[in-house]
């Protein structure tokens, strides 16, 4: 668009962490490649949710896979915002993530946030009860 200029540019460069994946969504799900038979694996985007269903599907990589998820040091893909309607009346400033939740109608995350959390836990207990039930059953047999 010859009449577009460029407001802003920020490159987020974040090495992956499993534990601040469990803590918050930092990957973006179109900077993410990974083979189709991931899916029948670990399922697909949960439904269920409204929203994070990206952060939700890669919990449940990292969960199954911790070192399956890879760090690439160059830039995958690029954002454009186009402000020119929606901003007119707020005399063409950048929006704030307030102004865009509500113009693009995006739910507040906290509902979703919880649920996803809330499964990290689960997991986790379960897998640290099965270790332990698997510990007691080789003692008790050995």
């Amino acid at each position: 668009n010859p009449g577009a200029d460029i407001i802003g540019r920020k490159v987020r460069n974040v090495d992956y962490n499993p534990v601040k994946l469990a803590k918050t969504n930092y990957i973006d799900i179109n900077s993410v490649l990974h083979d189709k038979k991931l899916f029948a694996e670990i399922g697909t985007f949960d439904e269920g949710l409204q929203s994070l269903e990206d952060w939700d599907f890669f919990i449940r990589i990292a969960l199954k896979y911790p070192f399956l998820l890879k760090h690439i040091d160059q830039v995958l893909c690029d954002y454009y915002y186009f402000l020119n309607n929606v901003t007119t009346t707020v005399t063409n400033r950048v929006l704030s993530d307030k102004d865009m939740f509500a113009y693009f109608q995006i739910s507040d995350f906290q509902g979703d946030e919880k649920k996803i959390t809330d499964k990290i836990k689960n997991y986790l207990a379960d897998r640290l009860v099965n270790q332990t039930l698997d510990k007691t059953a080789r003692a008790s047999t050995g």
